[in-house]
């Protein structure tokens, strides 16, 4: 799968006007955001999940260009093919995962 990288990261340019709620209920699957359990709670549920389905990989790109990037679409575009190399995080959740990661990658990949 080739990644367009001037179309992610116009998506990931959106997405990061949004608040880390806004995003956080965006992991939520379509089919659950009306049920009473589709909260935030269960939002961060699917984020550590990913997470930890990614951690290594994530830990390994941020370690290497976490010296080298200005600002978090920078960080984001790099994380959006080491999240997508990863079978088990969906992938149409990867843009918003990447955001919330470059906005809390130490916070997130230090979690143990």
């Amino acid at each position: 799968m080739e990644i367009n990288l001037n179309e992610i990261r116009n998506e990931l340019l959106a997405l990061n006007e949004l608040s880390d709620e806004v995003l956080l209920l965006k992991l939520i699957p379509q089919e659950e955001r009306h049920s009473p359990n589709a909260n935030l709670e269960r939002a961060k549920n699917i984020l550590n999940q990913c997470i930890s389905r990614a951690r290594t990989n994530l830990i390994e790109a941020y370690s290497k260009h976490k010296h080298t990037v200005n600002f978090s679409i920078d960080f984001a575009l790099y994380l959006v093919p080491v999240l997508a190399s990863n079978d088990t995080v969906p992938p149409h959740i990867i843009p918003v995962l990447a955001i919330l990661i470059a906005r809390h990658g130490i916070e997130f990949l230090s979690e143990k």
